[in-house]
């Protein structure tokens, strides 16, 4: 989708069922945080793995990253690392 120009196109399906989650852009792609498949809250991230020359051959990969615990029909922010100091 290329919103200044309303270009929509077909896309890749999810790997799974998948509802519920949040989009965060992450530089030329996006994550996906939490969710659901099912009854239960997810703990994944996924990521999209874009092939611009062809949308159709992009793949979505599940990050080993999780969130502490699962989440679904919330709210995320992608923020700098920096901006928190543990």
């Amino acid at each position: 989708m290329n919103v200044q120009n309303f270009d929509i196109r077909d896309f890749i399906d999810w790997p799974f069922d998948h509802f519920d989650s949040e989009t965060v852009q992450y530089g030329n792609t996006f994550l996906s945080v939490g969710g659901s498949s099912g009854t239960e809250a997810t703990q994944d991230i996924i990521m999209l793995n874009p092939n611009n020359d062809n949308i159709l051959a992009s793949t979505w990969e599940v990050l080993p990253q999780k969130l502490t615990n699962g989440r679904r029909g919330h709210v995320a922010i992608l923020l700098p690392d920096d901006y928190i100091d543990c």
